[in-house]
């Protein structure tokens, strides 16, 4: 059985990766689980072989045979009709045969075989069928590392092997099952048992306030080292205050009487008409 990291290299992971998963590859739990997988997986391709074989013994012993005697059937049927459209010539050129009852000649038998005609699996089938299961066998196995890494990534260092399935099976065995009794793909049926969508979108936006937050931050801190804290400034008047002055009595006009109020408006009113003042 091939080691984990081998696989990995093998489908594109970097040492670099695979040193950062080092935790995940030390944790008995997930290689067991992995493991456990590569055996079924090995299972399966020596069963594969096994047929294989049995088909390579049956085409050495029956197939092939077969296929000779009948080519040696035609090459003997080819003689003998090349024989027989000669006898057929000398006939027609000594005039026992009129020329409208000469039928064409049978055309010759070819003698390719097709295994296509018969259902048979070939060699090349057999080697095109196995690279194609060891490329499916690569790509589960990174599909899983991708899906716990994920789901650790999203749920705050959580395993998938702590998920445990009504079966009672643990982990990707669990989920595996499932989603071959959902009829989804693994990878989609995974994401959407735990949301992977809407954990990412709340990460990103959680990302986005952290990141709104510290621009804020920096602003207040830019102008409160350029212009100080207002907060820690020291109270002064006002360099145009909107209320009243005061009079000439010191008074703002709240704390006068209505009467001495309404002699003010009457004075002003009359000063201004007499300089030609507006009110």
């Amino acid at each position: 059985m091939p080691k984990l990291e081998d696989v990995l290299k093998a489908n594109g992971y970097s040492d670099t990766d695979i040193e950062a998963m080092a935790p995940q590859l030390a944790d008995p739990k997930f290689r067991q689980t992995f493991e456990n997988y590569f055996a079924k997986i090995e299972g399966e391709r020596d069963q594969f072989k096994a047929e294989r074989d049995t088909y390579e013994t049956w085409r050495e012993q029956t197939a092939n045979p077969h296929i000779a005697k009948q080519e040696q059937i035609a090459a003997a049927a080819r003689l003998e009709a090349a024989q027989l459209r000669e006898r057929l010539a000398i006939v027609k050129d000594l005039g026992l045969l009129p020329a409208d009852e000469v039928k064409p000649a049978t055309p010759e038998v070819s003698g390719t075989f097709n295994p296509k005609d018969h259902k048979l699996v070939t060699e090349d089938d057999l080697q095109r069928g196995y690279a194609q299961f060891a490329d499916a066998e690569g790509r589960a196995i990174a599909m899983a590392a991708d899906l716990n890494e994920e789901y650790r990534a999203l749920s705050g260092g959580k395993s998938l092997y702590e998920y445990v399935g009504q079966n009672g099976k643990r982990g990707m065995t669990a989920l595996r099952e499932e989603a071959i009794a959902a009829k989804q793909q693994l990878d989609a049926y995974v994401a959407s048992k735990f949301d992977f969508n809407g954990k990412r979108n709340a990460a990103a936006e959680a990302a986005q306030k952290a990141h709104d937050d510290k621009i804020r931050e920096e602003e207040r801190a830019a102008m409160a080292a350029k212009y100080g804290n207002p907060m820690l400034r020291q109270p002064a008047l006002s360099r145009q205050p909107f209320i009243p002055q005061r009079n000439s009595d010191s008074k703002f006009p709240w704390e006068q009487l209505p009467q001495d109020r309404r002699n003010a408006r009457l004075e002003r009113a009359l000063k201004n008409q007499y300089t030609g003042q507006p009110n």
